[in-house]
């Protein structure tokens, strides 16, 4: 187990899912959070094994049978941390696409919603009105101070495993040549990570990371697959 905090992870704009820059420079504790690099839980697990059936015999079973070799990597890990985006000029500092949001205790973890502004007799905006009262994260519009954490919204985890098997044949005391194949996510188990564009760009398909989005923290949702098992065969000579 393990916990990562910290007040930027961001500083040379190198992902769209955290910001990249303080709301206040002078007050660089509301910047406290988790930090984008926090992964709790992450187990790794590798094996190779080459077989040793038959390796003393001869004919066809020992060029069948013989000097097989088996290896596997599984990962299971938490998923990437990310910040809930208005994609509002909230703070009038012209950096719209990594503005936070509102922050409403009482609300529904997985749903966010936009504000609508609420106007004087003259038509000037003293307000916002959440649209959706139960959303836990509000757009935050120009002129308010977001007041939801960095990263407090998490990916969902990895589980993935890879498995190669492949048959050696000796050519001499110095060369060989393998042949297998190969199965990368072999359960074909969704893995969806935290993608840059598809948090907040919309032309990417739906923002998980906008909180006026359907697909508001759901990357299933986002337009991703999640990676589906790939399947290569392989040759390899040796020498």
């Amino acid at each position: 187990f393990s916990k990562f905090i910290d007040v930027a992870t961001n500083e040379f704009f190198n992902s769209f899912i955290n910001p990249r820059r303080p709301q206040d420079w002078r007050h660089l504790q509301f910047e406290k959070g988790r930090s984008v690099l926090d992964v709790p839980h992450r187990f790794v697990m590798e094996f190779v094994w080459d077989t040793p059936w038959y390796r003393s015999s001869s004919g066809w079973s020992h060029h069948l049978l013989a000097d097989w070799t088996v290896a596997g990597t599984y990962i299971i890990s938490s998923g990437q941390p990310f910040t809930a985006i208005s994609l509002m000029n909230a703070q009038a500092n012209g950096d719209s696409g990594v503005q936070r949001t509102v922050f409403n205790p009482g609300g529904t973890q997985d749903i966010g919603t936009t504000a609508t502004p609420v106007l004087n007799s003259s038509g000037g905006t003293v307000g916002y009105l959440a649209k959706n009262p139960v959303a836990r994260y509000v757009q935050a519009n120009t002129g308010t101070f977001p007041s939801a954490p960095r990263n407090s919204l998490r990916a969902p985890g990895v589980s993935n495993a890879d498995f190669t098997i492949g048959k050696n044949f000796g050519l001499g005391e110095q060369r060989r040549l393998q042949v297998g194949a190969q199965f990368f996510n072999l359960f074909n188990h969704p893995q969806f990570t935290a993608a840059n564009l598809l948090a907040v760009d919309p032309s990417m398909g739906l923002s998980y990371a906008f909180v006026a989005t359907p697909a508001f923290n759901n990357m299933r949702l986002s337009g991703g697959t999640g990676g589906a098992r790939i399947t290569q065969l392989l040759l390899k000579f040796f020498f």
